[in-house]
């Protein structure tokens, strides 16, 4: 019923909308909306136009969340990739080494724990070299004092 007091108070004007449909712009007495103002200025939108503008936010949050995904995945993925090789290299260094293949080296350059671990496995791989290197130079030279006595 305050509506429509409302409405046979003041007659509408009413404001062409861009997108679809008509905005209304009503103007009333002060005293029928708010008794303490003097004057009171209502913008109607119809129903379509206010989802259609919702949708329309809720679209665009929707994309720029997707895309924050993707980044953030695509980052995840390159930090990963960038902690897991060089570890994957020094594993498959390690395998050569087990399956004897003694000169076998890791070339990091890496200047992180990782390029540490790169060259402490490297010292450790020169070192098993030559105490292999060592241990088949003397069991040679008994082989060849036996022979020789």
């Amino acid at each position: 019923m305050c509506c429509n007091v409302i409405r046979e108070m003041s007659p509408a004007k009413m404001l062409p909308d861009k997108e679809a449909g008509f905005a209304r712009l009503d103007l009333y007495p002060g005293s029928v909306l708010n008794e303490r103002a003097f004057l009171s200025v209502v913008l109607s939108l119809p129903e379509e136009i206010f989802l259609q503008q919702s949708q329309n936010i809720l679209k665009t949050t929707l994309l720029i969340a997707l895309i924050a995904i993707l980044f953030t995945l695509l980052v995840a993925w390159v930090v990963a990739r960038k902690i897991t090789s060089p570890i994957t290299e020094l594993v498959q260094a390690s395998q050569l080494i087990a399956s004897g293949d003694y000169t076998t080296r890791c070339y990091l350059t890496d200047s992180s724990e990782i390029g540490e671990l790169a060259r402490s496995f490297n010292h450790m791989a020169e070192t098993l070299e030559l105490g292999i290197q060592h241990l088949n130079n003397e069991l040679l030279q008994r082989r060849n004092a036996e022979l020789s006595s």
